[in-house]
């Protein structure tokens, strides 16, 4: 994109009704990734959010081949406003984080007290950084914060995509070519 494109862009932008940031996370799909980075990141002082860690997988085809898909996981019982959080919501995050290590080929050896501290997580899953795997993602609507809507994931082992071509195999005799060998 050239300056002048940029430019034109920027001319059209109204602040004072949109938004600077416009990124669009990826759709509702399946993708083909990789497991490209994992860290734990906890809150500076003033901040509303819980530690949590954060997967980040790049899609390796398709149209959005390059780009990166972002998950957090969080495992605190209570919001920074000291509200419980809801069992549902632990109980998939763990359940997410138990699959992500088994297709991963990572054998999960955590404790429950092992969950808080998101440094253990980085820990054990850093080798497994660069294993490829399909990445199925639901994306819905945040009715109370429409900007943020809900991210769901579950994973599947990636399986290598073969030609149906090469999967051909056929008893071919000089006999049945259209010419002399």
């Amino acid at each position: 994109m050239s300056l002048d494109s940029i430019f034109g862009e920027i001319e059209s932008f109204d602040p004072s009704k949109q938004k600077v940031q416009s990124f669009e996370g990826l759709p509702k799909g399946d993708y083909n990734a990789v497991f490209a980075k994992v860290s734990y990141q906890i809150p500076n002082p003033g901040q509303s959010y819980n530690p949590s860690n954060h997967f980040d997988f790049q899609i390796l085809d398709g149209d959005y081949t390059g780009r990166h898909e972002n998950m957090q996981l969080s495992f605190e019982e209570m919001t920074p406003s000291g509200k419980p959080v809801p069992d549902f919501v632990l109980t998939r995050n763990g359940r997410t984080l138990v699959k992500l290590f088994y297709i991963l080929g990572v054998p999960f050896k955590l404790e429950a007290k092992d969950l808080l501290d998101g440094n253990k997580i980085v820990d054990a899953l850093t080798p497994a950084i660069g294993k490829k795997l399909i990445v199925h993602l639901d994306v819905r609507e945040n009715k109370k914060n429409p900007d943020y809507p809900y991210r769901n994931y579950d994973f599947d082992p990636y399986m290598k995509q073969t030609s149906p071509i090469n999967d051909i195999t056929a008893d071919i005799s000089d006999d049945d070519l259209p010419f002399d060998v």
